[in-house]
C-alpha cells in the first residue's frame, strides 16, 4: 500500500513531504483511504485478503507525528475479519478514511468487507491517544544499537509537537555508560537533536533519554533505549546437531550450536562440499543458536554445514564443518551402500530394444517434451478405445541385493474421472515369462507417484476397475518396489 504526505508551508507551493510503502508480509492489501488528525497523527485504512487464509476484511495501521519518516511503525490492528470468500471482478467501490470534526482526534473509516458470499460494510472509529492535549512526543532512533568500542553511539531524538504545543524541550540521557552530549539542547520542537554517548566500555547497556518542556507546568516524557558495546569480534560457535558423521537425518534438519562469546547475530552455510563451493541452503541475520532449513534437502546425501557469528566488531571465525548423511529416501539405497544400476536409459539413442504393440498402438520416439535430454517415448491419447504396450528389454532382478527397484518419470496426460479417478489411464505390469502372462504392479508396490485413481467401466476401456494414472499434465516420478521378483527375469 503506497502512501503520500504532502504540505504546504506559507506562501510556497505544495511540497512531497513524506512517502512509504506498508507492506510486512504477503497479504493484499488495497482500497486504501488515510487522513491525518488534529496532532499530525496518520492512520491508513484498508482491505485485506490473500488467495488461502485470508478471506476479505479491513484493517488499519498509523504512524504518530514523531515516527521516522516514510514509516507506519504503530502497529496493524483489524477492524473486522473477513469469514468468506468473494468471487467478483468488481469490489469495494468506496472506502473513506475521516477525522470527527467534533474532537479532531477519532478517526472514522468505512469498507466492504464479507462474512458471506454476500458483500457488506463496517464502519468503525478509533483514535491515538496521543491526540487532543497540549503536549509534546519524543521518539528516539533507534532504539537499540550495537557499537564496536572506542567507537561513539549516536541516536537521534525527534520531538513533534501534539495538539498545539509551542516551546523548546530539554533533553537528557539518565543512566548512560558513557558521556552523553546532544546537539542541539533544547530543541525546537518540531525538531531532532542528535545525541551521541562516548567513552562506553564493552557491555550491554539501557539507560532513559528524558525530555522535559521549558513551559510551566513541565511536561516529562521518558524513552529506554539500548547499547551493546563489544570490544572484538565474536568467537567461533561451537556446533551440536546434527552431530558430526550422522546418519539418517531428516530432510528438513534443525541445525543447533552453542552460543559464541560477544555475538549478537549468526550464518550458516550448508553444502555438498566440505569446500562450501555448492552451497545448497543458508541463511544470516539469526538472532539465535537453532535453524531449521529453508530448503529440503536430497535423500541419502553427504552434507557439509558451518556457522559463524557476527558483532558490531565484524565477522567472527567459522565453527569447525561437520558432515551429515539425510536419510534413505524411496528406493534409495541406505547410507554407506553403493546402488548398483542394472538397467538404464533415457533414449537418446533410439529404442534400444524397447517395444510396443496392442491396438490403436502410437508408441514412438519423439523429441516434444521430454522430461531430460531430447527424446522420448511418446503415445497419444485417442478418442477411440485402444490398448497401447510399450515394453522394455528383460532385466534379471539379482538376489540378496534388496531393495531392488524401478524408477522413471512419466506425465500420463489421460482423461481423468474427477480428481480419484480416470477414464483413460495407463498402468506398470511386470511379466516373468516373457511376456505371455502379465501382472499390475499394485499401489503397495508404488513407493512414489502412485496411481490416480480407479479406471472407468464405461466405454469399454480394457483397464476397467484398475487402478491407473490418468490426469497429469507434468512429469511425475515414480518408484516401484520390485524386490519380490528377485531371482527372475
Amino acid at each position: 500500500m503506497r502512501w503520500f504526505e504532502l504540505n504546504s508551508p506559507p506562501a510556497t507551493t505544495w511540497n512531497l513531504h513524506q512517502e512509504g510503502t506498508y507492506s510486512p508480509d504477503s497479504t493484499n492489501r488495497w482500497m486504501g483511504a488515510i487522513a491525518m488528525d488534529a496532532s499530525g497523527n496518520i492512520a491508513l485504512g484498508y482491505n485485506v485478503s490473500d488467495a488461502t487464509n485470508v478471506y476479505p476484511g479491513i484493517r488499519y495501521v498509523g504512524r504518530l507525528v514523531s515516527d521516522p519518516l516514510g514509516t507506519m511503525p504503530q502497529g496493524e490492528y483489524t477492524l473486522v475479519a473477513g469469514t468468506a470468500s468473494n468471487g467478483s471482478n468488481r469490489y469495494g467501490d468506496y472506502s473513506d478514511m475521516a477525522i470527527d470534526p467534533i474532537d479532531g482526534c477519532t478517526f472514522w473509516f468505512t469498507g466492504e468487507w464479507n462474512a458471506s458470499s454476500q458483500w457488506s460494510t463496517r464502519i468503525g472509529a478509533f483514535r491515538f491517544d496521543a491526540c487532543g492535549s497540549t503536549d509534546f512526543a519524543m521518539n528516539v532512533v533507534p532504539n537499540n544499537l550495537a557499537i564496536c568500542a572506542p567507537s561513539d553511539a549516536t541516536y537521534a531524538v525527534n520531538v513533534a509537537p501534539v495538539g498545539g504545543f509551542t516551546g523548546d524541550v530539554s533533553l537528557a540521557a539518565v543512566g548512560n555508560p558513557g558521556s552523553a552530549n546532544f546537539s542541539p539542547n533544547p530543541v525546537t520542537t518540531p525538531g531532532s537533536s542528535a545525541l551521541v554517548i562516548s567513552g562506553a566500555g564493552a557491555g550491554n547497556y539501557s539507560f532513559d533519554v528524558v525530555g522535559t518542556s521549558v513551559v510551566t507546568p513541565s511536561l516529562v516524557h521518558t524513552e529506554t533505549v539500548g547499547l551493546d558495546v563489544v570490544a572484538a569480534a565474536p568467537g567461533a560457535p561451537t556446533l551440536t546437531s546434527p552431530a558430526n558423521g550422522a546418519i539418517n537425518v531428516g530432510t528438513t534438519p534443525t541445525f543447533m550450536w552453542n552460543a559464541a562469546a560477544g555475538a549478537t547475530s549468526y550464518s550458516i552455510e550448508v553444502a555438498t562440499d566440505p569446500a562450501f563451493a555448492n552451497v545448497v541452503a543458508s541463511a544470516s541475520g539469526l538472532a539465535g543458536t537453532s535453524w531449521v532449513s529453508n530448503v529440503t534437502l536430497n535423500t541419502t546425501t553427504t552434507y557439509y554445514w558451518r556457522v559463524w557469528a557476527e558483532n558490531a566488531c565484524g565477522t567472527g571465525a567459522y565453527s569447525a564443518t561437520w558432515s551429515f548423511t539425510t536419510v534413505a529416501g524411496p528406493g534409495d539405497c541406505a547410507p554407506g551402500s553403493t546402488p548398483s544400476i542394472l538397467y538404464e536409459t533415457g533414449f537418446e539413442s533410439g529404442a534400444g530394444g524397447w517395444t510396443s504393440s496392442g491396438t490403436g498402438n502410437t508408441w514412438a520416439i519423439a523429441a516434444t517434451n521430454p522430461h531430460s535430454g531430447a527424446q522420448h517415448f511418446h503415445a497419444n491419447d485417442p478418442a477411440t478405445v485402444s490398448d497401447q504396450r510399450l515394453v522394455s528389454p528383460a532385466v534379471a532382478i539379482p538376489t540378496g541385493q534388496n531393495p531392488v527397484v524401478l524408477k522413471f518419470w512419466h506425465e500420463p496426460n489421460t482423461e481423468p474421472s474427477g480428481s480419484t479417478a480416470c477414464f483413460d489411464g495407463g498402468i506398470l505390469e511386470i511379466s516373468t515369462n516373457g511376456g505371455s502372462t502379465w501382472t499390475q504392479v499394485p499401489n503397495a508396490d508404488l513407493l512414489l507417484g502412485s496411481y490416480r485413481g480407479t479406471v472407468s467401466g464405461s466405454f469399454g476401456n480394457p483397464l476397467a476397475g484398475l487402478q491407473a494414472w490418468c490426469g497429469e499434465n507434468a512429469y511425475i516420478q515414480t518408484i516401484a518396489d520390485v524386490s519380490s521378483y528377485a531371482g527372475q527375469t
